[in-house]
């Protein structure tokens, strides 16, 4: 789970993208789509969008992946000796349904809050991403704004990375009704 995404990127781009004698590439090593692509219809565009977008979408999920899923283990741990859980215990409900009707459910709070700016960081915070694929993405964009000292295009792409951000909490504040039913019933 240490590994970087760089590492991770480069050795998914090696084994997955390049051609050996045994066998060709699983998936393209560039873009986000194939030569050509956009006359395709809607449905054959879309699988190519996909297929280019799977290495590079993995490897941005597995770097959120790690940090998500260590603030989880701790806040179940944490949920699983609070006094409801041994009521529950005590009520005679099996592990499965405690764990999972009862200490995840109340867990998932956490875990909304910390995902709620993962939008914003798969737009915008991929630059490394982007250069090992090459995608030419907002990272990209952001960077070369910067370089070229290009003020306008830098405040844009900021905006949309701030746009993203907000969008992000947004969703996450719907989700906490979903997921907790006390703060819906709080906040009407």
């Amino acid at each position: 789970w240490s590994m970087p995404a760089m590492f991770f990127g480069t050795l998914l781009l090696y084994h997955f993208c390049t051609d050996s004698s045994a066998a060709k590439a699983w998936f393209p090593s560039s873009g986000l789509s194939s030569d050509g692509a956009l006359w395709l219809p809607t449905g054959q565009y879309l699988l190519d969008l996909l297929w280019h977008a799977f290495l590079p979408l993995l490897v941005l999920s597995y770097a959120s992946f790690t940090s998500l899923s260590r603030y989880m283990r701790a806040n179940l741990l944490e949920q699983l000796d609070a006094d409801y859980v041994r009521t529950a215990r005590a009520k005679g409900c099996s592990d499965h349904h405690v764990v999972y009707a009862h200490a995840t459910r109340n867990s998932l709070v956490t875990m909304i809050t910390l995902g709620s700016g993962l939008l914003a960081d798969l737009f915008s915070g991929a630059l490394i991403v982007e250069l090992i694929f090459s995608i030419p993405g907002l990272g990209w964009l952001m960077l070369d704004a910067a370089v070229q000292q290009d003020g306008p295009l830098l405040m844009g792409s900021t905006v949309i990375s701030v746009s993203l951000l907000l969008i992000g909490i947004l969703i996450a504040d719907l989700l906490y009704a979903v997921a907790d039913p006390r703060l819906r019933s709080r906040y009407g």
